[in-house]
């Protein structure tokens, strides 16, 4: 989701998020028993190089999934959404399902992505994109490398199937492989099922860094890596 903080990175620090931003190959990053997960092969891509058609999807369905949760909170604007997810250091690893799995329904946040079971019927054999994970290489205020995961989304009809937590494996094989210090991300504090995802079953914990003010709507998380 949207980060709204500044930044001020060091020296050194600023060279390893310049150097993990020019990698080329997203997918490399990942070890190779990382590149799929609930049955679904990932795919790597950086923005400037996704095909338009797999950059509107990644939009419609955060949409669909996060507008409602969005608009109780600080609003939702598709600009700017756009504007993120087209953004020159955004970084995206995709699950494609190759056996053509039917979407049946709205999409809901893979954040809720609690169980691993309840696997949807296929009948078609076209390749598409179940799930995704937008993150980017930062630097935080206090100098440290990170890998900061901005959205992680999966249709209705792939959730329970371990995308979630597959993705964000990968974010932190890449994270780690490009030597920044932890992953982060921002997740709403209304979007209860999200975070017990992140903190019962992807490890993540409260970062000291979320705002102190009762009224701010969102807690950060972190995990080090």
């Amino acid at each position: 989701m949207t980060r709204k903080r500044p930044r001020s990175p060091s020296a050194s620090a600023a060279e390893l998020v310049a150097a993990a931003r020019d990698a080329r190959d997203v997918l490399a990053l990942v070890p190779e028993d990382l590149r799929a997960c609930g049955g679904c092969p990932l795919r790597g891509f950086r923005a400037e190089d996704m095909p338009r058609a797999l950059r509107t999807w990644t939009f419609d369905l955060t949409k669909r999934n996060m507008r409602e949760l969005y608009e109780r909170t600080w609003g939702w604007s598709n600009p700017e959404k756009r504007r993120e997810l087209a953004h020159s250091d955004a970084r995206f690893l995709v699950a494609f399902d190759e056996h053509g799995v039917t979407r049946t329904g709205d999409a809901a946040a893979a954040e809720d992505d609690e169980d691993d079971h309840a696997a949807p019927s296929s009948s078609s054999s076209s390749s598409s994109p179940a799930a995704f994970a937008h993150f980017r290489f930062e630097v935080e205020d206090d100098g440290s490398p990170v890998a900061y995961v901005y959205e992680l989304q999966a249709e209705r009809a792939y959730q329970r199937r371990g995308l979630g937590r597959g993705l964000m494996r990968a974010v932190e094989a890449a994270g780690k492989a490009s030597g920044v210090a932890a992953v982060m991300l921002t997740v709403l504090k209304d979007n209860e099922g999200a975070r017990r995802f992140y903190e019962r079953r992807a490890g993540y914990a409260p970062d000291p860094r979320t705002p102190s003010e009762e009224t701010c709507p969102y807690v950060i998380l972190s995990k080090k890596l």
